[in-house]
Order: C-alpha cells, then structure tokens, then sequence
C-alpha cells in the first residue's frame, strides 16, 4: 500500500511540474539574413540541441499575438541548417509561412520547434 502512495505522489509531482505543450504559434515572416552561429553577436532563441546558423525574421503576423513579436519586429532563431528547415537555400526578403511550436512550464515560454508550412488554400 505503501509504494502505491509513494508512486501516486511521484506521479502527481511529475503532472505539476511538467511542461505543457501549447498549440503551436502561426507566424507569417520575411528571411532578413542567415548568419553563421559562431560569427552572430545577438541574441537568438535556441531551437536545437546543435544550432550552426542564426535565420533573422522580420515579423509580418503573429497568431496568437506574443510579446516581442508585433509585426516589423525582427526575431533571431539558432537552427541547425537553413536548408533543412526551408528544402532549399531561403530567399533573402521572402515571406514564408512558420510554425512556431512551444511549451510552458511555470509560467517560462520555451521554444523548441519552427516549420515552414504551406499557405492554407482555403
């Protein structure tokens, strides 16, 4: 009976200080510039474990709004490879379409995934 309340507990700690994964933020955003990681100075929100490259976005949209990210705002993401995100080479002053995908554990915004995705054809 014991270890059943002991794991019962465990369990319930876990649940309260686990991250909770958000619906993932739309964000529409012109390529400003691709820096390599080791040359960039600012700073830029990490997105993977091995970032090789700083992508700069000039904000268009933000869905939901966020703090930070108002339209004309520039936002730095660390990613591992422009070429891997975009399938090819991003083109410089063009908008894609993101996928921004976070969590929140206590109250701290934690971004950890961005996707290119296609314009909805509605």
């Amino acid at each position: 009976m014991k270890l059943v309340v002991i794991a019962f507990l465990i369990l319930t700690a876990l649940s309260l200080t686990a991250a909770e994964k958000a619906e993932p933020i739309k964000i529409r955003a012109s390529v400003q510039q691709v820096y390599s990681y080791q040359f960039y100075s600012g700073v830029a929100i990490p997105l993977h474990a091995d970032p090789r490259f700083v992508l700069v976005l000039k904000i268009e949209t933000c869905n939901p709004a966020l703090a930070g990210f108002a339209n004309g705002n520039a936002k730095a993401f660390a990613i591992h490879s422009p070429t891997r995100l975009f399938g090819q080479e991003p083109v410089k002053g063009q908008s894609y379409n993101f996928l921004l995908k976070h969590e929140v554990n206590d109250g701290n915004q934690k971004f950890f995934d961005l996707q290119v995705v296609q314009p909805d054809t509605k």
